[in-house]
């Protein structure tokens, strides 16, 4: 839905880019952008709430509960230890790091049609789930340009191996 964060910074690229028919450039979605200004854009809207502290550079370590409820997480970073109580905890990792170390019972895969009644599910559940997708900005920058980029910090290829 065109409102809310989501709407705020749909605006944010529209402006940015153009206008909606510059960013409606895929098949997939009518939204594309490049992720350097995403973000950007993130962090000027994070800047701009004056109840939000943002801390970058932690890696979670452990999710703090009490009573089944999830009431903050312990983070590892350069700068030492970081434990963050909150009301309200929002997984926003790339594979459910905070949902696997709460001991939450969760599943992975599809769903049944038996437990959502919707027309479209399986009848049986997978474990099949939706692959995660990156985004590649290609841009030739001429012949005999080296742009290699260095490996990040902590770079392991066995984490998602390819059959």
């Amino acid at each position: 839905m065109p409102s809310g964060i989501w709407g705020e910074f749909r605006d944010s690229l529209y402006q940015h880019y153009g206008g909606p028919e510059k960013v409606a450039t895929g098949w997939v979605s009518n939204t594309l952008f490049e992720p350097k200004t995403a973000a950007n854009i993130l962090l000027n809207m994070v800047e701009a709430e004056p109840n939000i502290t943002l801390f970058t550079e932690y890696e979670i370590k452990a999710v703090n509960t009490e009573n089944n409820k999830v009431t903050g997480a312990t983070f590892q970073g350069e700068q030492g230890s970081l434990n963050v109580n909150a009301k309200i905890s929002i997984d926003g990792s790339e594979l459910g790091d905070l949902l696997g170390l709460s001991g939450a019972n969760y599943f992975v895969g599809e769903d049944p049609k038996s437990r959502t009644g919707e027309e479209l599910a399986p009848e049986v559940a997978t474990d099949q789930i939706q692959d995660l997708t990156y985004v590649a900005i290609l841009k030739d920058y001429g012949e005999g340009a080296d742009k290699t980029i260095p490996k990040p910090a902590n770079y392991d290829p066995t984490k998602f191996p390819c059959p």
